[in-house]
């Protein structure tokens, strides 16, 4: 299964680009999309019931990290193909691809990242 999401440059070009996260059933597996600025990059995420540490950095630059119990937290890594990193912490709602998140990538360029919808 495919979840997708959207990544919305909140800063610089203010575009917006697609994300797939394939669903795997365990909790990991790989993810593919492209910036903004059309950049395409390849990475991995991990989804976990409860308690990441040092999960929340990246999150609480842009959101309140106050989450309800069926909320499962999320962290992203991927490079793209000019050379940017990018690293994104993220929440979604248990037994539902919906959700949302931030990115943050080597450049200081910071994103949205939305799922569902």
């Amino acid at each position: 299964m495919t979840i997708n999401a959207r990544i919305y440059d909140l800063g610089g070009s203010g575009g917006v680009a697609n994300a797939e996260f394939k669903w795997t059933g365990s909790g990991t597996g790989p993810l593919t999309g492209s910036l903004p600025d059309g950049e395409s990059f390849r990475g991995e995420y991990t989804t976990v019931a409860s308690g990441i540490t040092g999960w929340g950095t990246t999150f609480s630059s842009v959101y309140t990290v106050n989450l309800s119990n069926d909320l499962q937290r999320g962290s992203a890594i991927a490079t793209g193909n000019r050379g940017t990193v990018i690293d994104c912490e993220y929440v979604v709602r248990s037994g539902s691809a919906t959700g949302y998140g931030v990115c943050r990538d080597n450049k200081k360029r910071t994103y949205r990242l939305m799922f569902g919808g």
